[in-house]
């Protein structure tokens, strides 16, 4: 009886400790466990030997930077900001793989065990600059993702973006025609609260794209208003065209010529390390565009040069018109040649110009009709009607960043009467060049 009883005993350990002893030594091999450190596989079995391959992974991740976007801002960190403590995690590991004496027959349950990070002083310094940045839960956001070794962005985590979390740092308000109010309230709809990021580019045909731009005058007059508003923020204008002629709105060299038909777009990109949000509307006949982003080190104001051109006189023959008598026709008035600078004032004083534009606004020449029947005397200052059209269609455009192609065109004298009739030519032609000056006299 005791020796059955012995049997029976022995059966029972044997049963329960072959088990535990085969589990044992599988989890202390490691050979199929689904426990891992910061997402890296384990291999070896010997805690020195474990913290060797985690070391590896984590010099193989330290060779590209560490990028944190947020809407606002994109910024990188350097790896070298960040400390990992490897021994916590490996000595984690190892109890997580081990299956108790008492349990022999559980089964491991996967984790991934974190890395235990420190983030130096430098790295909260670095996410200063992104002012919308939330800084203590985006360090807490780079912890986390770097304890895991994660290779995609940190994202940011910021302040709610809307024009009443930013100062108002530029604006311009205009009268507007009653006529165009239909036309441009969708534009100003549109407008309202959107948004350009840093290192954006802003394409005023693509924005509004889907929206009536065939009035010409109205779509000028609203691209403009916007310019003004630019001008004085932190952006490159990359692509603006001058109507060239006088507006009767803003200054001459603020006006912008923008066409779907000739692809003549208005573009500019925010170099600024904050969003710019703007908002528009209009109100009692004017047109009001605002510009919220937050203050620069800077400030930025933009001045216009102004040298005025004088008329010509064009002198037409006419058989009608009575020997010694003349007729004026059409009044002169001055045209000009715009330069705009955008000057830029730092903190201490420095003050930085930048060359914007360079317009031509061509005169209207004084036009007076004498008779046939007498010689006139035209001095070189005096020139023909279709060189002042001419002179218009060889005008500049704008800045560097935008050419325009003109076709030449035939220089003639225009010698009609107010009965179409060639009675005599001006002697001399003068002609301009692409500033608006003087450069040639040439016989007819």
């Amino acid at each position: 009886m005791k020796f059955i009883l012995s049997g029976i005993i022995g059966f029972v350990l044997i049963l329960f400790l072959f088990p535990l002893l085969i589990n044992t030594k599988a989890s202390a091999e490691n050979k199929n466990t689904s426990t891992t450190i910061a997402g890296i596989p384990i291999s070896a079995d010997k805690a020195s030997s474990i913290q060797g391959e985690v070391a590896a992974a984590i010099n193989e991740w330290k060779m590209q930077p560490l990028i944190v976007k947020g809407e606002t801002a994109i910024i990188e960190i350097d790896p070298k900001h960040i400390e990992f403590a490897i021994t916590n995690a490996v000595d984690a590991y190892i109890q997580a793989v081990k299956t108790p004496w008492y349990k022999p027959w559980s089964k491991e349950i996967a984790t991934d065990i974190p890395l235990d990070v420190t983030l130096s002083d430098e790295v909260e310094e670095i996410l200063k600059s992104a002012p919308l940045f939330i800084v203590d839960e985006t360090m807490q956001a780079i912890v986390v993702h770097s304890s895991f070794l994660k290779k995609t962005e940190v994202h940011a985590k910021e302040i709610s973006i809307s024009k009443d979390s930013l100062p108002r740092t530029s604006f311009e308000i205009q009268e507007i025609r009653r006529d165009h109010g239909p036309i441009l309230s969708p534009l100003a709809e549109a407008l309202d609260a959107s948004l350009v990021k840093p290192g954006e580019t802003f394409s005023f045909l693509q924005f509004f794209d889907g929206h009536s731009l065939t009035d010409q005058e109205a779509v000028n007059f609203f691209a403009s208003v916007l310019y003004s508003v630019v001008l004085q923020a932190e952006v490159s204008i990359l692509e603006r065209h001058s109507q060239h002629t006088l507006p009767n709105f803003l200054e001459p060299g603020i006006e912008v010529d923008v066409s779907e038909r000739l692809h003549r777009d208005f573009v500019f990109r925010n170099d600024s390390q904050t969003p710019m949000i703007f908002a528009s509307k209009i109100d009692n006949e004017k047109l009001l565009i605002e510009l919220y982003t937050l203050e620069s080190d800077r400030t930025i104001t933009y001045v216009v040069h102004k040298k005025e051109v004088k008329p010509r006189t064009i002198y037409r023959l006419s058989s009608s018109v009575r020997r010694g008598t003349e007729k004026l026709l059409q009044e002169g008035e001055s045209g000009y040649q715009v330069t705009v600078t955008k000057k830029i004032v730092d903190q201490t004083g420095t003050e930085l110009e930048e060359h914007i534009s360079r317009d031509f606004y061509p005169p209207k020449h004084k036009i007076v009709i004498v008779s046939s029947d007498e010689p006139v005397q035209i001095e070189t200052n005096e020139v023909s009607e279709q060189e002042a059209t001419n002179t218009e269609e060889k005008k500049e455009s704008n800045s560097e960043t935008n050419h325009e192609q003109t076709s030449e065109e035939n220089r003639s004298t225009e010698r009609d009467s107010e009965q179409n009739e060639i009675e005599e030519s001006p002697p001399k032609e003068v002609m301009y060049d692409k500033g608006g000056n003087v450069i040639t006299d040439q016989d007819d």
